[in-house]
C-alpha cells in the first residue's frame, strides 16, 4: 500500500533524477550528431568469395521468421 508518507519520501529523490535527465538531454542537444555504428550478424553453413567481384556469398543460411 502506497502511502502519502512514502510518496514524499521519494519525491526528493524523483525530482534529482529528472534533473539529471534533463541535463543529459541538454548536454546531447548540444553535440553534434554522430554516425550510428551497426553491426549485421547472419549465420550460415558455409561461404564462398570471388575476388575478381569482390562478392561473398553465404550458402544454408539460416531462414529468418
Amino acid at each position: 500500500m502506497t502511502t502519502r508518507r512514502t510518496l514524499f519520501a521519494a519525491a526528493p529523490a524523483l525530482v534529482a533524477s529528472l534533473a539529471s535527465a534533463k541535463s543529459a538531454l541538454a548536454q546531447a542537444a548540444q553535440k553534434p550528431a554522430k554516425q550510428a555504428d551497426f553491426l549485421f550478424v547472419q549465420t550460415a553453413k558455409g561461404m564462398t568469395f570471388d575476388k575478381s567481384a569482390s562478392k561473398l556469398t553465404l550458402n544454408g543460411v539460416s531462414p529468418s521468421l
